[in-house]
């Protein structure tokens, strides 16, 4: 059996955490494999954190990881890589925009020889200031590296350990509070 661990950033998002742990659990038993939930939250301040203690009481696949203030996605991704044990990571911000019901789909793409399986964003619910600073941020890619570079690439997306071993590598200032 292949160890799966999901990261979610959790980021003030209390209205959608039962739904979104409730469709993980679904998916992560439909697996048949050992499995693990890390909850990254991101420095909320609407009460998130006492609904994941919540469910951590009852679910000994639950971890959580709590941020003394909010860092932002990445570094709340890379906390959940940093203390996962499985040998494949699965990554999924807390939005739902991204379905966990496609997580076996992520699976099933990751062959022997593959080590990541990313995913496209094709159409998101994000506010105007989001979609701004993601348009520039692809026009600077394209300015620098061409025309052809596609930046929309999301953080929805499989690797293998080999990886996360390549990532841990690097160092950064973040500190948060680990809950086991």
């Amino acid at each position: 059996m292949i160890g799966l661990k999901l990261s979610i950033d959790l980021d003030n998002e209390i209205s959608l955490i039962d739904e979104l742990y409730s469709r993980l659990k679904l998916v992560c038993e439909g697996l048949g494999r050992n499995y693990e939930i890390i909850f990254v939250d991101d420095g909320s301040s609407d009460g998130s954190h006492e609904k994941l203690r919540q469910l951590k009481n009852k679910d000994t696949t639950l971890r959580i990881v709590k941020f003394t203030r909010n860092f932002g996605q990445q570094a709340a991704l890379h906390a959940g890589i940093r203390i996962c044990r499985g040998k494949i990571i699965v990554q999924l911000d807390s939005d739902l925009q991204n379905p966990p019901e496609e997580i076996p789909k992520l699976l099933e793409a990751m062959a022997e020889n593959i080590d990541l399986v990313t995913t496209v964003q094709r159409k998101r619910q994000d506010g105007a200031i989001r979609v701004l600073g993601s348009r520039c941020l692809l026009k600077i890619g394209q300015i620098l590296f061409g025309n052809q570079v596609k930046l929309n690439l999301c953080s929805f997306r499989v690797l293998r350990r080999s990886v996360v071993e390549k990532i841990e590598s690097c160092k950064d200032p973040v500190s948060y509070t680990h809950l086991t």
